[in-house]
């Protein structure tokens, strides 16, 4: 056997099949996804966020940027402005902030003081879970190849409509109609990254509720930020929707996660955030 024959033979072995199924792996990760739902309030953090407003044509109509700094306050932790439009904050804005810091906090302790620490209540799934679920479904995946991503080794994937599947609600209609990339990370089977986008309009409540756009882009990048702790590191998004007939949305967001560290063990002696 030649040593071209031998390597063929093998390469079916070493890499997925265009043909197999993958939803298991794409179920895997979106279990993962779910399971990080908590994993921000483990961290500290500075997060940029840049939202848009959009003309009918693309312009941008108005711009905001807020940036905050998730950080310790005595043995709570709070979300701090730290810059608007990317420029520091003013000397009277930085005591008015401080202010209410303040003031917050003494209410909270007052409250911890009369009623005691919150009881824990059943945790309600979120209604977004549903859909996470769903996608490895509603969709058809590809493979197309390994691919590093931010210096890790990951196996990446296109995907389409499922031809002949049922949205199990208004909301997944949506799968109906997207179409994109998605990376897993090899090593432990996260999604990594994902760009998703609508490429035909979607009307939700027969359009009489809300009408999706067609050109709608979704776009999340995700990373490790501490040993087994996957967040968001940046996400876009590009919405153009039209409620109740008459209300149009037209939004460019963008946001950034930096700086993380691991959050500061919490005081058993008082209640934290």
């Amino acid at each position: 056997m030649t040593l071209a024959s031998t390597l063929l033979a093998l390469l079916p072995c070493a890499l997925p099949a265009a043909t197999e199924d993958h939803r298991p792996a794409m179920r895997k990760a979106a279990e993962l996804l779910i399971k990080a739902e908590g994993n921000f309030d483990k961290l500290l953090f500075t997060r940029r966020r840049e939202t848009r407003q959009l003309e009918s044509g693309g312009a941008i109509k108005s711009k905001e940027i807020i940036t905050v700094r998730r950080e310790p306050y005595e043995d709570l932790i709070i979300m701090r402005t730290i810059a608007r439009d990317d420029k520091p904050l003013s000397p009277e804005e930085l005591k008015s902030q401080e202010d209410d810091i303040r003031r917050s906090v003494a209410v909270y302790r007052e409250r911890l003081a009369k009623q005691g620490p919150p009881k824990p209540t059943p945790k309600k799934e979120e209604d977004h879970f549903a859909l996470i679920r769903e996608f490895p479904d509603a969709l058809d995946f590809t493979f197309t190849g390994p691919e590093t991503f931010h210096g890790r080794p990951g196996l990446a994937y296109t995907f389409q409509p499922r031809p002949g599947y049922s949205p199990k609600s208004m909301k997944s209609k949506m799968f109906e109609k997207m179409r994109g990339k998605c990376i897993l990370d090899k090593a432990s089977g996260e999604l990594a990254f994902v760009d998703a986008e609508i490429f035909d309009n979607i009307n939700l409540a027969f359009g009489l509720a809300a009408k999706v756009t067609k050109g709608t882009k979704f776009r999340l990048t995700r990373t490790e930020a501490a040993p087994g702790i996957w967040v968001e590191q940046d996400m876009h998004a590009r919405f153009s929707a039209r409620f109740m007939l008459f209300k149009n949305l037209r939004q460019e967001v963008d946001t950034r996660y930096t700086e993380f560290s691991p959050r500061p063990p919490k005081n058993p002696q008082r209640a934290a955030n």
